[in-house]
């Protein structure tokens, strides 16, 4: 009999270091031109965000990856705040201020996540 075993859900810390995991993996892929498996990868990241939305510590890890040092997670994060409508004016703040500086792949992010929620990019989800 193959059962399948349930998955073990992470503690807040650890939602945290893997959701670093995929941020840091997508910028990898993208600054190596490989937009397939970043394709995959960001499929397999949202799927594991959606798998941990209910999760009590949920909204105070995305708080707590919005302040990261680095600024890929910080734009990861407030992205996907706005996505799960929490801590929308922290997100928007964030984004406006990094859009406004030259950080390459972080700056076009923010400046295209803010044009989809201000609805400036018809038919475009979060």
């Amino acid at each position: 009999m193959n059962l399948k075993m349930k998955k073990e859900k992470l503690t807040k810390e650890q939602f945290i270091q893997e959701y670093i995991k995929y941020a840091v993996g997508m910028r990898a892929h993208m600054e190596n031109n490989n937009y397939r498996k970043n394709n995959v990868l960001t499929k397999k990241f949202n799927k594991f965000l959606d798998s941990y939305e209910m999760e009590e510590y949920f909204e105070e890890a995305l708080c707590d990856l919005m302040n990261d040092s680095r600024v890929n997670v910080k734009v990861s994060a407030a992205c996907k705040a706005l996505r799960y409508k929490i801590h929308i004016e922290t997100s928007l703040n964030i984004l406006k201020d990094i859009s406004k500086k030259n950080y390459k792949f972080d700056s076009l992010s923010s400046e295209m996540v803010l044009k989809m929620y201000y609805g400036e990019i018809p038919n475009r989800k979060l």
